[in-house]
């Protein structure tokens, strides 16, 4: 009798720890459902962030009409200032329209391609001299006019 009493312990134990396996592979699962919706939650509100970042960038540059100061800008925040001239060339030889040159901008940067795209619009020496020499250099970074 006690051998049988034994045996039914045994078995009711081990129901037990398999339910709490179960119970613990439930709250796991769970719990890296939850991570994942919100790291996608959180990759949703970066791209409406970036989205409304580049709106308000737009109209910015729409109100004044100045298109390749906002290029200026953007390239010299990313510490590139010197390749803004070939930069806005590039963008134009592209065939876009001005107002899509900062949306671009983004998406290269969003792919890891800004500074590729950004090394391919270094200034040569020459040009850097001819510029720095231009009455018209220190203008060239200033604020348009509204």
């Amino acid at each position: 009798m006690e051998t049988a009493l034994t045996k039914e312990q045994e078995q009711a134990r081990q129901k037990r720890e398999e339910e709490e396996e179960e119970e613990a592979y439930r709250a796991a699962a769970a719990k890296a459902k939850l991570e994942e919706e919100e790291q996608e939650a959180a990759r949703r509100a970066a791209e409406e962030e970036d989205a409304r970042i580049v709106a308000e960038e737009t109209a910015a540059a729409e109100r004044v009409g100045s298109y390749p100061w906002a290029v200026r800008e953007y390239i010299s925040a990313h510490g590139r200032a010197d390749c803004a001239p070939r930069a806005i060339q590039a963008l134009s030889n592209l065939e876009l329209k001005p107002n899509e040159w900062m949306k671009e901008l983004q998406q290269m940067e969003a792919e890891g391609m800004l500074q590729e795209f950004l090394a391919a619009c270094e200034p040569t020496p020459e040009t850097l001299a001819k510029a720095q020499a231009s009455p018209s250099w220190p203008e060239q970074a200033s604020e348009p006019e509204a």
